[in-house]
């Protein structure tokens, strides 16, 4: 009796000596992909810092990077891969799950008619771009097509019954001067309607083409971040970046234009040019709002003014230049 309970205990030991080792290398193991995770998420976040941080040396340049069983979110603040995140103080524009074997990067150059800021727009391989025109919007569509780059999935069309699902995680519609209609794709569906009379954005989400809020472009590079952006709020995050920007930069622009015209080192000549130089860029703060603080979404930007201003103020620059004069950018 004493052997039998000296066997039976034995065997207990063994089981539960058993039990703490493999829960001892399994803890290893799972420690071991946790920080194996880690480091290519941290990998994939320091990649995309760089890219950047070097964007003002690649405008206009379209990337791709190797992306395979990994996935970024996306908000107007913040990038995150997996545990790894890193703060995005300019503008970006993208889906807000970007996820695929490649990793698509577009920067362009935001000039109003001066340098504001650079945008970065991120998607992938996996992400489907269908450009519904029809005969009197199809050059617009085929400009945006361009002006996105062959990289992306970008199709055109003028009418989506017939189009074939083909699987993508996540597929975004333009109607370009075009009416919305329903779209039955799978995965997450949004769109945006781009109406070049009035520089009006409507967007929507879901198949059913749910209205999900309007907006308004300024030019072709705000076009192209409503192609990319998950949905209006997060466009008009990283337009108001951008806006916050223009206002400090037309506000130094001022003071260097009032400099220009009451400096003895410049000509009479060229001092005529100055005061309608200045009263442009004062009309672009008043049409971009009172104070940053106030600029809350593109309602709060007079924007067919302040597209005027920034077309005068171009021209204004440029017969400085004509006539050897200091420029004003």
């Amino acid at each position: 009796m004493k052997k039998a309970m000296t066997i039976q205990f034995n065997w207990v030991f063994v089981l539960i000596a058993g039990a703490l080792i493999l829960s001892f290398f399994g803890s290893i193991i799972m420690k071991q992909r946790d920080l194996s995770e880690r480091s290519i998420s941290q990998d994939t976040v320091l990649k995309l810092e760089k890219k950047l941080g070097v964007s003002l040396t690649e405008i206009g340049k379209t990337e791709e990077m190797e992306f395979q069983n990994k996935e970024l979110i996306i908000s107007c603040n913040e990038l995150r891969s997996g545990k790894a995140t890193t703060t995005l103080a300019d503008p970006v524009f993208s889906p807000e799950r970007v996820k695929g074997a490649k990793l698509i990067t577009l920067t362009r150059a935001l000039s109003m008619p001066f340098h504001v800021t650079n945008f970065l727009y991120i998607t992938s391989s996996s992400v489907r771009y269908i450009l519904v025109h029809d005969i009197d919007s199809k050059e617009l569509a085929e400009k945006i097509k361009k002006d996105i780059g062959d990289k992306a999935n970008v199709e055109l069309t003028t009418s989506l019954a017939g189009l074939q699902d083909l699987g993508h995680y996540h597929t975004k519609i333009v109607f370009v001067n075009t009416n919305p209609h329903n779209a039955d794709f799978k995965g997450t569906v949004r769109a945006v309607r781009i109406s070049d009379e009035d520089s009006k954005l409507e967007f929507f989400k879901g198949k059913s083409m749910e209205p999900d809020g309007e907006s308004l472009y300024i030019n072709d590079e705000t076009i192209i971040a409503a192609v990319f952006a998950q949905d209006k709020e997060a466009y008009e995050c990283g337009l108001r970046k951008a806006v916050k920007k223009l206002k400090m930069m037309s506000q130094l622009y001022i003071l260097r234009t009032l400099a220009l015209g009451s400096s003895n080192e410049v000509d009479d000549e060229c001092k005529d040019f100055y005061p309608a130089a200045g009263s442009y860029l004062n009309r672009m703060n008043e049409d971009i709002s009172i104070s940053i603080s106030e600029i809350k979404d593109m309602k709060d930007i007079n924007v067919p003014n302040l597209q005027g201003n920034i077309n005068d103020l171009e021209t204004q620059n440029n017969l400085l230049i004509m006539n050897s004069c200091p420029e004003i950018y």
